[in-house]
């Protein structure tokens, strides 16, 4: 996109793009061949999926103006992740399930009332970056030539984690959800801002 209403001698040209994507899948590309059948059979407890879209706008403007040259750089981008998993495995090797989460357990190692162990996990994350660019440069006519500019990003992380067993019992329970066991609820937020400049001088 170019301006031609500027004054003489300035000028004006933008750049501005749009990328997106989505990604959706169930199922895994698990394989358990001792269950026979084809080379896809797998057991799975629950659903597996993965639903994944992201965005990103920018859009670059240079312009002069007097001599003076301007550059303005700027982009927002979002992703959004949703994911179930299938961890029953877990409860299978792992020697923690069992005696605190789906058994009850007499302090003696005698465990009894298991409950069901399939275990589940959901997780999210939702991911935001914005960052500006603006530099400037003297006319090439000068005897100094100069560059000065500042830059600054801002990153947004939230995500959650949910593991979740059917069979909990009452004093492991996490949250509102009664399957819930292992919880993580984050916000990350990260920000950093920097100016440059750079001059050189003609001696001759």
């Amino acid at each position: 996109m170019r301006c031609a209403t500027l004054p003489r001698k300035s000028c004006l040209d933008a750049d501005a793009k749009f990328v997106t994507q989505r990604l959706t899948s169930r199922g895994v590309f698990d394989v358990n061949p001792a269950l026979g059948g084809d080379d896809l059979n797998v057991a799975r407890y629950f659903n597996d999926s993965l639903d994944d879209v992201f965005r990103q706008s920018s859009i670059t403007a240079t312009g002069r103006f007097g001599g003076f040259e301007f550059t303005y750089a700027g982009s927002y981008f979002d992703r959004n992740i949703t994911y179930t998993h299938d961890y029953s495995m877990y409860s299978d090797y792992s020697s923690f399930i069992a005696p605190y989460y789906t058994c009850q357990n007499n302090g003696a190692g005698v465990l009894s009332a298991c409950g069901d162990p399939r275990e589940e996990f959901i997780g999210t994350n939702y991911i935001r970056r914005w960052d500006n660019e603006m530099r400037v440069q003297t006319p090439l006519n000068y005897p100094v030539h100069a560059i000065v500019g500042v830059f600054n990003e801002t990153i947004e992380h939230r995500y959650t984690e949910n593991y979740d067993i059917p069979g909990l019992n009452a004093q492991s329970i996490l949250d509102s959800n009664p399957y819930t066991y292992l919880l993580f609820d984050g916000n990350r937020l990260d920000r950093q801002t920097a100016a440059f400049s750079e001059v050189t001088w003609d001696v001759t």
